[in-house]
């Protein structure tokens, strides 16, 4: 085997793709991206906007024998081990069937208090103006799948995708 990776590269190129698909399963595609919080200010009838670090998730499944499928999202595999999902996602999933199936996708989180001696940054780890005061430690998105007589449809394949609000999270020396 050789030890230069460009070398190493060209001969991974060489192995079947069959072989490399059932090793290497594409989970999900995270875009990290510049954004904003709008937040409508009901006394004031306008909105106010903040400047957030956005995460675009997509990926894809298939629903279990009894219609479920149950999968976590951690932004640590891409954006790196510090970063930390702020709030729920917006979130939307599409079952890919032949027949009608209809599909449900809920969002299940564990919030945790930012510790005093704790502090969040941007992705790009400059200051962040009204930083908040939680984050999500675990995210997990459970999908259910169902036929129009309202019997669960098992071995359905579906593909999701969400917005996720995410920082960087950082223990202070001491």
């Amino acid at each position: 085997m050789p030890k230069d990776p460009e070398k190493l590269f060209l001969e991974i190129l060489k192995i079947d793709t069959g072989l490399l698909r059932s090793r290497f399963e594409t989970v999900s595609h995270i875009a990290p991206l510049e954004g904003h919080r709008a937040v409508q200010d009901w006394l004031l009838r306008r909105y106010l906007c903040a400047d957030r670090d956005l995460a675009l998730v997509s990926g894809h499944g298939v629903t279990s024998d009894t219609g479920e499928a149950e999968f976590a999202i951690d932004v640590t595999h891409c954006l790196g081990s510090t970063a930390v999902i702020l709030d729920e996602p917006e979130l939307v999933a599409t079952p890919n069937a032949e027949s009608p199936v209809f599909l449900a996708a809920t969002c299940n989180s564990t919030r945790v208090d930012v510790n005093p001696s704790c502090f969040l940054t941007r992705l790009d780890d400059s200051a962040m103006p009204s930083a908040p005061s939680t984050y999500l430690k675990e995210l997990k998105i459970k999908v259910r799948t169902w036929a129009p007589g309202g019997t669960s449809a098992g071995r359905v394949r579906f593909s999701w995708v969400c917005v996720l609000e995410v920082a960087r999270f950082y223990v202070m020396p001491g």
